[in-house]
């Protein structure tokens, strides 16, 4: 919005839009959604509006946009109609954001764009690497109960092999099998 200056809205006009869009998004139900939609129309539009009347046509340009872009798609934005999605007390909507939060640990205001961007490629690469390395590093399996020749035969077969030789080991064992 313009400066106060070239006729917009001061800064204490501006903070109060912006609690007016604030208590918009947090409103509970349709009607507190609406009254402080009617709010919103008298700081923008001087229009003082009752509780039975209905919202009119906008004439501020701030008002314009918001009933175009912000009112017409409310349901994904306003609490109140947004409550029959499951939240699990997360309203976090970016989900990046909450998973990769401590991004911003590492990544600082004050860096530049390029510093940045060479930073996210760094961490990019290094979890790469660490998923290459896990998906195609040689392992071998553990299995309980496994004796020492047990063991050295794991390391040697594939699991399909180890357990067809196990079984026919543990019977050639078995004392009571002779």
């Amino acid at each position: 919005m313009a400066k106060s200056e070239y006729g917009g809205p001061s800064s204490f006009d501006k903070d109060q839009v912006e609690d007016a869009v604030d208590l918009m998004r947090q409103a509970t139900s349709r009607d507190e959604y609406t009254k402080y939609l009617k709010y919103l129309y008298f700081l923008l539009d001087g229009v003082q509006l009752g509780v039975d009347d209905d919202v009119p046509e906008a004439t501020h340009p701030f008002l314009k946009y918001f009933m175009r872009n912000w009112d017409a798609m409310k349901e994904r934005w306003a609490l109140y109609a947004r409550s029959d999605i499951p939240q699990l007390g997360n309203h976090t909507n970016n989900r990046l954001e909450s998973s990769w939060g401590h991004i911003k640990d590492i990544l600082k205001s004050d860096m530049a764009l390029d510093e940045c961007v060479d930073t996210l490629m760094f961490l990019q690469a290094v979890a790469e690497m660490g998923y290459a390395k896990k998906i195609t590093g040689v392992g071998q399996m553990r299995y309980d109960g496994a004796d020492d020749e047990l063991e050295k035969l794991a390391c040697e077969v594939s699991p399909y092999a180890y357990r067809l030789v196990e079984r026919q080991y543990w019977i050639a064992r078995d004392r009571k099998t002779h």
